[in-house]
């Protein structure tokens, strides 16, 4: 399979960007009551099945989706019938006889339409059995359509999604890395669709350094963080609140400290989301409590052993506050930072032991209500994971190779199969993996999406209110940010 390049994508329009990947192993089976056995050339798709018996499973081969069902409840019965769809548009309804224990349809594309599906099976005037539900048939192609979006200003870095003028659409917010640029903040307002506009400047303070997102007051409207550097005078934490309206300046919060990373989390479970700064003078991570109105407070100064990495918040241990996860890549570990309550962090202690970690994400990888960690590490193209122990360390172990150091990491269900995907910015490529129910990389699931040159940051959005995942990727040596729509279904 050809994989397109968004460097032969400079014509007028738009073109589609494929993601290089097979979807079809070479035969997948199905287990179905009796010991009998059905293969097809297919990826089968696992689903939550209630009850033991009767039993379902779909599986995509090309654009159709074929389902199969196994029972012998209604053998025999002239009146039994199955429907596959909703209850208010089935896309299939097929009354018997049934004379055997397997049924098998197919419905073709034209059919199909965006949405989830469930496979009901029984007799008129009765109950029906629901065999699995909550099914969104996955493509044999992923894709991305990916067109350019200028700021107007050189060296779009950091950028940032969130509905910033509450009009319930995404729209994005993007930083500089320019001499003259640094300090604005470029506001793009989302309409129906992907089609975005400028619609107004922010004065960050100082060099944006980084940004993040979330509903600091409960007004169900996006706010904005800011970590700027001046070069000279002090450092800050500018926050911006929306609305009514744009976003408009609400505080700044100034220190000593050299503000970096950012992470917005509940660190107290009471007052609405609470900000962490990973800091570089001296070497520590910063939390400041909401108030519940949205302003912010200094809590804590947590002292660290070397320069913090990309933070993770997760749950690492039995109990149920949020903890951190803090890469420190000169120390060659990660520190853990337990919730103790009331928003407080416990001290850092040592939660693995991985040579150059740079950047953590956390994810529930096994599937054993604890968080796990996915971690990129300085200068490697191997991508470690560690799973939780239960007490707030990590066996650690090597997970997957990428094409190319990893410089940002990101977890989100890409395919809609239920499982967490994750997504890497690897140089000049986006990359990215599908795992399966166990959280190991699905072979053949590697998706790359190549850009002129090397991107710095991504944000994944839902541009149209469909429930499927697009992404935004800056790449300032090119002044461009790529908007990709993804088209996949």
């Amino acid at each position: 399979m050809k994989t397109l390049d968004v460097r032969e994508a400079t014509g007028k329009g738009r073109r589609p960007l494929l993601l290089a990947g097979l979807l079809l192993p070479v035969l997948a089976g199905l287990a179905c009551e009796g010991g009998r056995e059905e293969r097809a050339l297919a990826r089968w798709v696992p689903l939550e099945v209630k009850g033991v018996s009767p039993k379902a499973s779909f599986c995509s081969g090309g654009e159709d989706l074929y389902v199969w069902i196994a029972t012998s409840r209604y053998q025999g019965e002239t009146g039994a019938q199955v429907r596959i769809g909703n209850t208010e548009a089935p896309v299939l309804s097929v009354v018997g006889p049934v004379n055997t224990w397997l049924w098998a349809f197919q419905i073709s594309s034209p059919a199909l339409a965006r949405g989830r599906y469930d496979v009901r099976v029984g007799l008129p005037g009765g109950e029906t059995d629901v065999l699995a539900d909550g099914y969104t048939a996955v493509p044999d192609v992923l894709s991305l359509d990916a067109h350019p979006l200028s700021t107007g200003y050189e060296a779009p870095a950091r950028v940032v999604a969130g509905d910033f003028d509450g009009d319930g659409t995404d729209d994005l917010c993007v930083s500089h890395a320019s001499p003259g640029a640094e300090s604005i903040l470029v506001r793009f307002a989302g309409a129906e669709g992907d089609e975005f506009h400028v619609a107004g400047t922010l004065d960050a303070g100082g060099n944006a350094v980084d940004l993040v997102s979330g509903d600091l007051n409960g007004d169900g409207r996006e706010d904005l963080c800011v970590s700027t550097w001046t070069g000279s005078g002090p450092a800050s934490i500018r926050v911006f609140r929306t609305g009514p309206g744009p976003p408009a300046f609400a505080q700044d919060l100034a220190g000593t400290s050299d503000p970096r990373g950012l992470l917005l989390g509940d660190l107290d479970g009471v007052r609405g989301l609470d900000l962490l700064a990973a800091s570089g003078s001296p070497a520590s991570i910063e939390t400041y409590l909401n108030d519940g109105s949205g302003r912010l407070t200094l809590h804590q100064c947590l002292l660290l052993g070397a320069l913090p990495g990309v933070m993770a918040a997760g749950r690492f241990d039995a109990g149920e506050l949020p903890d951190i996860a803090v890469p420190g890549p000169s120390e060659n570990q990660v520190d853990v930072l337990l919730g103790q309550g009331e928003g407080t962090l416990g001290s850092p202690m040592t939660g693995g032991v991985v040579t150059g970690p740079r950047e953590t994400a956390s994810v529930d990888l096994d599937r054993d209500g604890l968080d796990d960690l996915l971690i990129a590490l300085s200068g490697q193209s191997a991508l470690f994971r560690g799973l939780s122990l239960g007490d707030g360390t990590f066996q650690m172990a090597s997970y997957c190779t990428l094409p190319n150091p990893a410089g940002m990491l990101r977890v989100l269900d890409f395919d809609l199969d239920g499982n967490p995907d994750f997504w890497a910015l690897c140089g000049t490529q986006l990359v990215i993996q599908c795992l399966d129910a166990s959280g190991m990389v699905l072979p053949g699931r590697t998706h790359t999406a190549s850009f002129p040159s090397t991107l710095e940051c991504l944000s994944i959005l839902d541009f149209e209110g469909d429930g499927f995942p697009d992404v935004v990727v800056s790449e300032p040596a090119g002044d461009t940010l790529w908007v990709c729509r993804n088209s996949s279904y």
